[in-house]
């Protein structure tokens, strides 16, 4: 099944994830990924070994794919797999964008807090429980870490996959970067930036996050917002599995001083 949406009626990667899940119509398994990749061989029976590997019902494996730049280059040919264990803080906007690391292939996966957009395997009833947020418009920095927050409060943990099954081409093979719909530039009629600004302030109201050093939220609970800031928050938010706090503990995220822990990537070996 296929769905083809044109530039113009886009709305950005998270809406875009919404509309392909709608053409979910019972599967056992749900992989989601971006364009321009290639795939190893038996990267479907490696993905399903990994996630029956796991602990646990709700899994699902995750990372940023490594680069596929050279069509000389050979899949067995890379020894590292990236692992989501680092953010940075985005100072001007109050949240964090997911960061990984390489580590060497050990033949295992590894438990991590963050999931990447790049790709992501798990048992289909990680799209049923956790559905992707039709209204997050152009949400680009900040998508991964808020879907991140809502599979963990629905009970859901994240995994490096144990070898590299997919690999991406970040360059075009003429040099220069690949084409993307930013390139398209606006649609008509609609101004992004506005837009945009709505979809920080209903993150930023998920995720409780506050002014650098203090307590005060930068979208209060009692705050005149536009309507697609709180829309459908009961199907769209955050789980009641687990706890916003934990998920900062667990991530080694301090949500006030605005800093993150760097013990855990050097603990994945």
């Amino acid at each position: 099944r296929t769905r083809k949406v044109s530039p113009a009626n886009a709305r950005g990667p998270t809406f875009g994830r919404f509309v392909a899940g709608l053409l979910y119509r019972g599967e056992q398994y749900y992989l989601m990924i971006d364009s321009h990749n290639r795939f190893a061989p038996l990267w479907d029976r490696s993905l399903i070994h990994m996630l029956l590997r796991t602990h646990g019902a709700k899994n699902v494996i995750s990372n940023y794919p490594n680069p596929w730049n050279d069509f000389t280059q050979r899949p067995d040919d890379i020894h590292s797999v990236a692992v989501m264990c680092h953010v940075v803080w985005l100072q001007l906007l109050g949240f964090t964008r997911d960061q990984s690391v390489l580590r060497r292939i050990n033949g295992h996966t590894r438990r991590q807090p963050f999931v990447a957009g790049g790709v992501m395997f798990s048992d289909a009833a990680m799209l049923e429980e956790v559905p992707f947020d039709p209204h997050l418009d152009f949400l680009f920095d900040g998508e991964e870490m808020l879907f991140s927050v809502r599979l963990w409060t629905h009970g859901w943990d994240a995994y490096a996959p144990s070898q590299s099954v997919l690999f991406h081409s970040y360059k075009d093979p003429m040099g220069g970067n690949v084409h993307r719909f930013s390139s398209e530039g606006h649609p008509p009629g609609v101004n992004m930036e506005l837009e945009l600004r709505i979809s920080h302030q209903r993150l930023l109201r998920m995720l409780k996050l506050v002014r650098k050093g203090s307590t005060t939220p930068y979208v209060p609970d009692d705050m005149v917002v536009a309507p697609r800031v709180v829309r459908q928050l009961d199907r769209y938010g955050l789980g009641s599995n687990r706890t916003l706090a934990s998920f900062w503990q667990f991530a080694m995220i301090d949500p006030v001083r605005w800093t993150r822990g760097t013990e855990y990537c050097a603990a994945i070996e």
